[in-house]
């Protein structure tokens, strides 16, 4: 499983990769993409089924002039012995506001399961569109 899920990812990268951009920074969907990944093998990783741990972030900035954010974060985090909380955070280009969304709340298994479905990636990508959408 985890083959096709790098398979998977390569796949997508070199897709978007293919396309031309009028300017020289990675478009939103690698950068979601990576951060995807990256937050797959980290939760399997850091999070216990219980107990405690240090939250796991995935961050990048944002180079690109045609959106108005600056900061994207993935955040998973502990909220009781069991209960894990995964959530979006987008920060504006001034930096000054900055918003959140749940993305899925549950034990472990339920938030690796929500980030391996094909809709997390669309999800996250619609809540960072509506949000530049309602800054601008």
């Amino acid at each position: 499983m985890k083959t096709i899920q790098l398979n998977k990812f390569t796949n997508f990268v070199s897709q978007i990769k293919n396309q031309k951009t009028a300017f020289e920074v990675e478009p939103l969907d690698v950068n979601l993409a990576k951060m995807q990944f990256n937050l797959t093998k980290r939760l399997e990783r850091e999070i216990p089924d219980f107990g405690d741990f240090a939250p796991v972030v995935e961050a990048y900035e944002s180079k690109d002039p045609t959106l108005n954010i600056s900061t994207v974060k993935l955040l998973c985090k502990k909220l009781d012995n069991k209960l894990r909380s995964l959530e979006l955070y987008v920060q504006d280009r001034a930096r000054v506001n900055e918003y959140n969304y749940v993305i899925a709340q549950g034990e472990k298994d339920e938030i690796l399961s929500s980030v391996n479905k094909n809709s997390f990636f669309e999800i996250c990508k619609n809540v960072i569109n509506n949000i530049n959408e309602g800054i601008k």
